[in-house]
């Protein structure tokens, strides 16, 4: 026996079987698990209907049981919701490039991309951490405009950083990069 119909579970429960083949059924549940469970399972629910003919509903509640363990067998367990991505349990932070040290100018700001990030904020210090120039950009360089690059004093030190957004209200951040400009006023 591979397993137990329906029909043959209905009448071993209702003890309408013959004894040879109560045997045999009884032999088939010490063996298989599948079985076993189907039969506990039709039993428990017959159990629960009330009155004098609940083993008439016995031959229906098998074949639900047995639909039952059929699709938990071959289905398996529920999957996680294809509606989100996963969560992003730690992120690498993103490296600044340029400028760095001595530059002519302040031109641009280039760092790393951060996998998952879909937005950077770059900001400029002077030395006291007065933020002089802030923005939001979804790429890895932006542009300074020529107000800012020409208010940077020659003989002053500057810092910049530049956070990745990795997912809804997270960020990771760079360390703060120095730089010198030479000749701030020049023309790019």
């Amino acid at each position: 026996m591979s397993h137990l119909a329906p029909e043959l579970i209905a009448a071993f429960l209702d003890r309408t079987l013959s004894p040879d083949v109560r045997r045999q059924v009884e032999v088939h549940l010490v063996e298989c698990e599948d079985c076993r469970l189907e039969v506990l399972e039709v039993q428990r629910i017959a159990g629960s209907v009330p009155g004098p003919r609940r083993w008439a509903a016995v031959p229906l509640l098998a074949a639900a049981a047995a639909a039952l363990v059929l699709v938990v067998t071959q289905v398996g367990p529920p999957s996680t919701s294809p509606h989100r991505e996963p969560t992003v349990q730690t992120s690498v932070a993103p490296a600044t490039l340029t400028p760095a040290g001595q530059v002519p100018r302040l031109e641009r700001l280039t760092w790393t991309s951060v996998v998952g990030a879909e937005r950077y904020r770059v900001a400029v210090f002077d030395t006291a951490g007065q933020v002089l120039w802030d923005t939001t950009v979804s790429d890895t360089t932006v542009v300074v405009p020529a107000s800012v690059a020409d208010g940077l004093d020659a003989a002053g030190s500057y810092f910049w950083s530049v956070r990745a957004r990795v997912a809804w209200d997270r960020w990771t951040e760079s360390g703060l990069t120095g730089f010198r400009v030479s000749n701030p006023g020049a023309a790019p």
